[in-house]
């Protein structure tokens, strides 16, 4: 049952991405840890050979008026200089979910 839900709510967490990412990239692959909920994702950005490795150790989804939230914490990245500004300007922030990908993400989590 546990797997289920961690590819659901990969499934998920893949939408969003794939709805931030319009235009300079696509995901190659994403897994989720939904105990520790942390998240491992690989994304061909535009221009680049390689993808890039990205380790979320850990997420938060929450409601607030009305509206769905998610926080991601403990960023890296396997290039130092995204890491970096994914630290300074992603880390800790709340990003508003689209109401199609809250709806998955609330059943599941």
């Amino acid at each position: 049952m546990r797997r289920i839900k961690e590819r659901a709510l990969a499934k998920g967490l893949a939408l969003f991405i794939e709805y931030k990412l319009k235009g300079i990239g696509k995901m190659v692959e994403c897994s989720l840890d939904s105990t520790n909920r942390s998240v491992r994702l690989k994304l061909l950005l535009k221009g680049e050979k390689e993808p890039l490795e990205v380790k979320i150790g850990r997420f938060h989804i929450y409601e607030k008026k009305d509206e769905s939230f998610i926080e991601l914490f403990d960023i890296t990245t396997s290039r130092e200089w995204i890491t970096f500004l994914a630290k300074e300007y992603i880390e800790g922030r709340p990003f508003a979910l689209p109401q199609h990908i809250a709806k998955i993400l609330h059943i599941i989590v």
